[in-house]
């Protein structure tokens, strides 16, 4: 399958390498200094001192690559808002996207179900930016549970996560489908789609209080 990951940084680029070292065709956009050593040197991934290094497609511009069959978006929420038109050269009419970011996804209550569906957040995507240029049927929801940094350009650190035994986790869920078959691939092992709007509150929460914590 050919993988667009949008956003090759520290979760982008752990997703990207373990993606590209499965057998699939990938391709990232970054910029700066990590675009630069992305495309010379390769994208590395260190995990407990083990190096793993994937020669991967890498551009700045998302129109050099076409139309993907999944784009994972690894953007931080507001990079996410404003790129969102940028999206365009990779989305075909089967092309799913696959959010893995922190936060209430600009699609949550997209095929919900009960008086909320189909509302649309805009506190999240203010005018519907990101509705209209993706469109919500598209959407894989994803939380991951791992701590990752880009350590210096082109290399990203894995660290070990409390309370995860699995290096490839997340969780994954279709809107109003449920899209463990769907997600599941790529060296990854997708659990808790049943429990995924838990797990996005989850990783919300503790993503206030760790930076609570560091004020």
């Amino acid at each position: 399958m050919k993988f667009c990951v949008y956003g090759a940084g520290a979760i982008g680029g752990y997703l990207a390498v373990e993606l590209a070292l499965s057998g699939q065709e990938v391709c990232v956009v970054a910029r700066g200094a990590h675009l630069k050593a992305i495309q010379e040197h390769g994208l590395k991934l260190v995990i407990q001192g083990r190096e793993k290094v994937a020669r991967v497609a890498a551009a700045e511009d998302p129109g050099a690559f076409g139309v993907q069959d999944v784009v994972v978006c690894a953007l931080k929420a507001h990079q996410a808002f404003d790129s969102a038109p940028a999206f365009a050269p990779l989305l075909g009419p089967a092309t799913a996207v696959l959010t893995a970011m922190n936060g209430i996804p600009w699609w949550y209550f997209y095929a919900a179900g009960g008086r909320f569906e189909g509302h649309h957040l805009r506190s999240v995507d203010p005018g519907g930016r990101q509705w209209d240029s993706i469109q919500p049927q598209r959407a894989i929801g994803c939380v991951v549970e791992r701590a990752c940094e880009v350590a210096a350009p082109g290399v990203v650190v894995h660290h070990d996560s409390i309370g995860s035994r699995s290096e490839n986790l997340m969780a994954a869920l279709e809107p109003g489908v449920g899209a463990e078959q769907r997600a599941d691939g790529g060296g990854f092992r997708c659990t808790g789609a049943r429990r995924y709007p838990g797990n996005i509150w989850l990783k919300l929460w503790g993503n206030v209080c760790f930076i609570r914590s560091a004020c």
